[in-house]
């Protein structure tokens, strides 16, 4: 039989099929990619959210979840924090419990749906609620008599019949493929999949070239295949949505994934055709020797072509009034361009980007009764050969130097920033050099995380080493020094096993410890839920977003503050937004929703009241006119809040990254116009350990001692 994309339109642009989704649950693996599965199909399940409902009813990931509603109710985050590791749960299973939520089916007719090859499609990712669900069940005959009951009016000897199910949903079927989805205005997906299901013969999915090319770069063996394609319907300029993708590899024209999945991991191979022939990266030689020598306290590290002098350049010519002035006093005293010359122009080669973390002291409660406990915190630093390492360091020196002043500008700022110098252990005349970068944002939700934020760098050994905290790039020297644990080997190793040629070396590669990562997630929750509560209510985030929009362009008003009134005087109004065609020039505003605007800083409190308006979709001005007094009101767009409450959705993805030990990414061109990736993703072992570099005596991660001094503890 053929493939589930025979009855999918030619110009689907999402599509992923399973063959058998049975074996989801006979691995961790299986099991982890089950729920992703479950999640996609529950995303074309219940269209709207009702207060107390779940967020697993709903489609989101976390089973117990709740949405809030009115005053009273629970916080949308689980009632406990803690989770135990994820086992070989039965996946299948867990994807057709999503199915009864999601349809209103029993377990039994959703294990009857789904026995046999099944396949998810959408128009495109905005799309997804809008999407198809498709199946070759094993036993049809007793699907459909399951749903006898639900059957729609139709001729009994009809070729293809129709069921209703929950939330609007209905399954229409052929004796063969079972098809599921929402039917609209006729133009829609499922519409349009099931006019192919009843025709003998219409242009489908598998009749595209592209899509049977990529299919045919797929590996043999893969349990499922996810395409990425154009989406012909899609109007001119549509975004593309490729944003993740462009972090790692260029951006593609179609592109197709084949999962494999065993009981040592997972493994998502991709094969993808770029948008321009000559858009390849070219013959890279990335620094993977770098990556075998990183901390064992790193969580993800990849190789990227960092163009330095090229950004630079951008950002020159692109600036203009603050941004020029900033750029100007970070080479005060400096010769013209000395940034471009002698800095940037002397990093060679790709870069690695290392994220790490660190655990900082913070305090707890107020003044009077405080406590101090420590959070990890992740860290970022980039490491680069240099040609002139003695150059770099003295401009490095130099930039610091004017970095402080441009705090010192900063209105509260302290003023007693200076450069730190440390040394590398006892002997080492290596040294790190930081500047204190904490309490810049004073105003900031994440004020506790930027404690640990440090401008600090390293030359040595021929490299730059940049980093947001000098324990982070300390650690980086002396793991390539051989004197720390290091990064296990594992992930690089499979990074560079690939199955498939070229054998070449990649142009870009990515190594992680995801179950690490996901306990750092797990200290961060941990720390919320004790000590702010607040947080897990659905309104502290409604404040969060209204901050935001208070520092946004809300009604499309060129405004200027009425000296004495206490207004704010209306210029201009911008065509396609609220207030176009509604204020008029000349009004002053004196007031929202009755709310009189602060006489002394008018233009803020504008925007805060806009922000906090009474009703969302409206808000009522009072304005003064041609001297009269007058309320003019104004439809506001309302913004939809999340489904997901964003703590639970960290925390899923938390419990996802649990299940892994460690990630490896690779990405390479096999031809001119061809990208090609691997992910691989492994589960724990008994047998793996963190690989050290044997010593008489091993040293550990180094820590500060009171004199500034790094030692090893």
């Amino acid at each position: 039989m053929g493939s589930l994309a025979d009855y999918v339109p030619i110009d689907t642009r999402l599509y992923l099929e399973l063959t058998d989704t049975d074996a989801l649950g006979r691995t961790q693996a299986g099991a982890a990619l089950g729920r992703v599965l479950g999640w996609l199909a529950a995303e074309v399940g219940p269209p709207s959210l009702e207060p107390g409902a779940t967020l697993f009813e709903s489609g989101g990931l976390h089973e117990g979840s709740v949405i809030t509603g009115a005053a009273g109710e629970r916080g949308g985050v689980p009632d406990s924090w803690a989770v135990a590791d994820s086992g070989t749960a039965n996946a299948a299973e867990t994807f057709q419990d999503m199915l009864v939520q999601a349809l209103g089916l029993s377990s039994r007719q959703a294990g009857l749906l789904v026995d046999g090859p099944v396949a998810v499609a959408a128009d495109g990712w905005q799309y997804l609620p809008s999407g198809v669900l498709l199946a070759r069940p094993r036993n049809p005959a007793a699907l459909e008599a399951s749903l006898e009951d639900r059957r729609l009016p139709g001729p009994t000897d009809a070729p293809v019949r129709r069921y209703r199910l929950a939330f609007g949903h209905e399954l229409t079927s052929d004796g063969r493929v079972a098809i599921v989805g929402r039917g609209q205005d006729g133009s829609d997906l499922y519409s349009r999949s099931t006019q192919l299901l009843r025709s003998a013969r219409g242009l489908c999915l598998s009749d595209l070239a592209e899509f049977r090319e990529r299919m045919a770069e797929i590996p043999a063996g893969a349990q499922g295949v996810f395409y990425v394609g154009t989406h012909l319907r899609s109007a001119a300029g549509e975004p593309t949505h490729e944003g993740w993708w462009a972090l790692l590899a260029p951006p593609v024209r179609s592109l197709a994934v084949a999962l494999s999945y065993d009981d040592k991991g997972l493994a998502v191979e991709t094969t993808g055709y770029l948008r321009t022939a000559d858009g390849t990266l070219g013959v890279r030689e990335p620094p993977i020797e770098s990556l075998l020598f990183l901390p064992a306290s790193t969580l993800a590290a990849w190789t990227s072509p960092i163009q330095y002098v090229k950004h630079y350049d951008r950002l020159k010519t692109q600036a203009d009034g603050m941004s020029r002035f900033y750029l100007d006093l970070l080479e005060w005293q400096m010769e013209p361009d000395a940034l471009r010359k002698r800095l940037l122009a002397h990093l060679k080669g790709d870069t690695v980007v290392a994220v790490g973390a660190v655990n900082i002291p913070i305090s707890i409660g107020w003044p009077a009764d405080a406590q101090e406990a420590s959070l990890p915190v992740p860290t970022v630093a980039l490491l680069v050969r240099t040609d002139e390492p003695q150059e770099v360091l003295a401009t490095m020196r130099a930039l610091a130097d004017n970095i402080i002043r441009l705090a010192n500008l900063m209105p509260g700022d302290r003023e007693d920033r200076r450069i730190e110098s440390m040394p590398i252990g006892e002997t080492s005349e290596t040294r790190v050099f930081s500047v204190d970068l904490s309490g810049l944002f004073l105003g900031m939700a994440v004020r506790p995380f930027q404690e640990a934020l440090q401008l600090s760098w390293c030359v040595t050994d021929g490299h730059l080493i940049v980093g947001t905290h000098a324990r982070t790039v300390s650690e980086i020297v002396q793991a390539r020094w051989g004197a720390i644990p290091l990064m296990p080997a594992e992930a690089v190793q499979q990074a560079m096993s690939r199955q498939r040629p070229p054998r070449r070396l990649p142009d870009r590669v990515l190594v992680a410890q995801p179950r690490a990562a996901s306990a750092m997630i797990d200290s961060w929750l941990t720390h919320v839920a004790a000590h702010h509560p607040e947080m897990l209510e659905e309104a502290w985030w409604q404040r969060m977003r209204r901050r935001y929009w208070a520092t946004q362009v809300q009604l499309g008003i060129r405004p200027a503050p009425d000296m004495g009134s206490g207004g704010i005087r209306v210029t201009e109004t911008l065509a396609g937004w609220p207030a176009h065609g509604r204020l008029e020039v000349g009004d002053r505003i004196i007031a929202v929703d009755g709310r009189a605007l602060d006489p002394e800083r008018a233009l803020d409190s504008l925007k805060i009241r806009l922000a906090m308006r009474t009703r969302e979709d409206r808000v009522v001005l009072d304005v003064i006119r041609q001297g009269q007094a007058r309320q003019v009101t104004i439809p506001m767009p309302v913004t939809p809040s999340p489904t997901v409450h964003p703590l639970a959705l960290l925390q899923e993805i938390a419990d996802l990254a649990r299940t892994f030990q460690f990630a490896s990414y690779v990405a390479w061109h096999p031809s001119r116009g061809i990208v090609q990736t691997r992910l691989d993703l492994r589960l724990p072992s008994p047998r793996v350990s963190p690989a050290v570099v044997r010593s008489p005596e091993p040293a550990e991660p180094p820590s500060s001692d009171t004199t500034g001094t790094i030692t090893p503890r």
